[in-house]
Parts: C-alpha cells; structure tokens; sequence
C-alpha cells in the first residue's frame, strides 16, 4: 500500500480495504484496531482516506466488529 499511497496522496480519495473475509468476521477488537492504526499511518494522516472493507461485510459479520471498525476509526482518524 505504501508504493500506492506515495504516488497518490492529496491527489485522490483512497478507499483502504480493511480484511472482510477474516479479520471482521473472525477478529477481536483489538486486531481490528490494529490494522486501522497501520492503515491510517501508511497514508500519513493526509486526507482523503476513507476506512471500509474491501468490498462488503459478510453475512455473518458479528456486530460488534461492524462498530468496533466505525469507533477505531473514529477513534484514530483526521477530519477536516
């Protein structure tokens, strides 16, 4: 992701994948926290970032990992 974002930051939105095939449906908080943390610091805090899953959130995705991504995100993004 890194080569990605160096050519595109303050040039584009960015839609980061977050995992939806294990880590939503199958992780705890706290690697969900984990891979938000990498994700927003591979973009450097420049906006134009948006955090969602790589395409949609499986069937069976537990609630609590749906909010456990919006709060992290929250929690650690930048907004203008």
């Amino acid at each position: 992701m890194e080569e990605i974002t160096s050519d595109l930051k303050s040039n584009v939105a960015f839609i980061a994948g977050i995992d939806h095939t294990d880590l939503l449906l199958n992780g705890t908080r706290e690697d969900i926290d984990k891979s938000v943390r990498e994700t927003m610091a591979a973009w450097d805090g420049d906006p134009g970032l948006i955090i969602g899953p790589g395409c949609e959130f499986p069937y069976k995705t537990p609630r609590e990992n749906i909010l456990a991504l919006k709060e992290c995100t929250i929690e650690h993004g930048t907004y203008l």
